[in-house]
C-alpha cells in the first residue's frame, strides 16, 4: 500500500475506510448467535443489508426503535433539542465508521447529520455504533412533540450499504446537563 502524501491524505483515508467496510460486510466469522437479539448469522458479499436503529430511552437505556415507537427529544443544557440514535447489525463492523443520520418531520424538519468517526462495539447479536445526536436547533419543542417522523441511519462502502429506517412519533425526553457522560463521547461530525 502506498503511504499517503500530504496532497492525498483524504483519498488515502477514504480508501482505507472503504476497504475496511468491504471486509466487514462478509458477516460474522462464527456461528452460534442465531437467537441473540433476533438476528441470524449471515454471510454476504456485495450487500444491501438492513440494520436496526436503537434509541436512548428516557431512562438512558439503549432500546430498539420499532415502527411506531416514541423517540424522546432531549433538551440540552444550552437549550439545544436533539434525539440520540445508533445502528445495530449482525455484520462485523470496523472499529470506527462514517455514519449518516436523517430525521424528517414532514412540513417541519428535514435534518441530516454526517459523522466522520463513530466508534463501534460488539453488542447483542452483532455490532452496534455508539449513539449520535441529531439536533433540531431551529425548531421549538412544541412543534416536534407528538409529530410523526422518519428516522434513518446508514453507512456504506464500495461493497456494502447498511441502512436502518423507522417511522416513529417524537416525544418529550429528559433534560441533559453539561456534566452528562454523553458529551465525553469521541464522535466527530
Amino acid at each position: 500500500m502506498q503511504i499517503p502524501t500530504p496532497t492525498r491524505p483524504i483519498a488515502a483515508t477514504a480508501l482505507a475506510l472503504l476497504c475496511s467496510l468491504a471486509v466487514a460486510c462478509t458477516g460474522p466469522s462464527s456461528a452460534g448467535d442465531a437467537d441473540a437479539g433476533g438476528f441470524q448469522d449471515i454471510v454476504i458479499g456485495p450487500c444491501d443489508a438492513n440494520a436496526l436503529i436503537y434509541k436512548i430511552s428516557i431512562t438512558d437505556e439503549a432500546v430498539d426503535l420499532a415502527e411506531g415507537a416514541t423517540l424522546p427529544v432531549t433538551r440540552g443544557f444550552q437549550g439545544f433539542l436533539f434525539v440520540r440514535i445508533g445502528l445495530k447489525t449482525p455484520l462485523v463492523l470496523p472499529q470506527t465508521i462514517k455514519l449518516k443520520a436523517h430525521v424528517e418531520v414532514p412540513g417541519e424538519v428535514d435534518q441530516v447529520a454526517v459523522y466522520s468517526t463513530v466508534k463501534t462495539q460488539t453488542g447483542p447479536g452483532g455490532y452496534q455504533t455508539t449513539d449520535v445526536p441529531v439536533f433540531f436547533n431551529d425548531t421549538p419543542l412544541a412543534e416536534l412533540v407528538g409529530k410523526e417522523a422518519t428516522v434513518e441511519l446508514w453507512t456504506q462502502s464500495v461493497g456494502c450499504r447498511l441502512r436502518g429506517k423507522a417511522k416513529v412519533t417524537l416525544g418529550s425526553g429528559n433534560y441533559m446537563d453539561e456534566d452528562a457522560d454523553f458529551w465525553d463521547q469521541d464522535v466527530s461530525p
